[in-house]
């Protein structure tokens, strides 16, 4: 593995959202590539420890677009983590849900979660 640079991470999120580098920085604003931008500008940051004004500079983009693109991918991995804690906990509830009624040991697993008709 190589070592992490602009365009390595610019391209790899290019590639892992299905668009191309040049739209990353780029003017448009549809939500593939915005997503794929703001992406970007967190790894940029967070893992190059990239100054805030210079991927602004290398994005043609303003200091505060970079802000509140890093800050609302902080926001998604939050939300991400607390669906993920919600799930392991619902997971916990319904396994003891199962162990404490003995018919219910005895039954299959659901094959969807769907299957309440919700």
């Amino acid at each position: 593995v190589g070592k992490a640079s602009f365009e390595t991470i610019v391209s790899a999120v290019a590639q892992t959202n299905g668009v191309k580098s040049d739209e990353i920085t780029s003017r448009n604003g549809s939500f593939r590539i915005v997503l794929a931008r703001d992406i970007a500008m967190y790894l940029l940051h967070k893992d190059l420890e990239m100054p805030i004004k210079k991927i602004a500079s290398r994005l043609k983009r303003s200091e505060a677009g970079v802000k509140r693109s890093v800050q609302s991918i902080e926001v998604l991995l939050e939300v991400e983590e607390e669906l993920r804690t919600v799930r392991q906990n619902a997971a916990i509830d319904i396994h003891a849900c199962r162990n404490s009624i003995p018919l219910l040991d005895q039954m299959p697993e659901p094959i969807c979660e769907c299957d309440d008709g919700s």
